[in-house]
């Protein structure tokens, strides 16, 4: 068996230094309750996750209903062109529907005249 020497065993007042410092260890801990800090934080942690996600989910649901009113609005654009066409077509049959990049989403032409309709880029 291994025995330290006289001279590196610890001193009472060494002894006595340690086990004060525990004592007011422990009696942080009593005070600091790092178990309920813990689950304090813990919560908080998981009430702010539930609010990015209730946000994410309120923005998500804001795109779809933005992005629903924008194709119900460009039924309703197409179905005024459709009917354009048809009152053009009707009052001059010689009008022609072109297409193409210079025309956007729609153009008609009658002779050197021509019509074009297209969309704006939105940010």
């Amino acid at each position: 068996m291994l025995r330290k020497t006289p001279g590196s065993r610890p001193t009472l007042s060494r002894v006595e230094l340690l086990l004060v410092e525990i004592v007011e260890q422990a009696s942080c801990i009593e005070r600091c309750r790092p178990v309920r800090s813990v689950g304090g934080s813990g919560a908080q942690v998981a009430d702010h996750e539930q609010r990015l996600e209730a946000q994410r989910e309120a923005v998500q649901k804001a795109r779809e209903v933005r992005n629903q009113l924008a194709r119900t609005g460009f039924e309703i654009l197409s179905e005024n062109v459709e009917r354009l066409w048809a009152k053009i077509h009707l009052s001059v049959a010689v009008a022609e529907r072109v297409s193409g990049p210079e025309f956007g989403a729609f153009g008609v032409r009658v002779g050197e005249a021509a019509l074009s309709i297209g969309t704006a880029a939105v940010p």
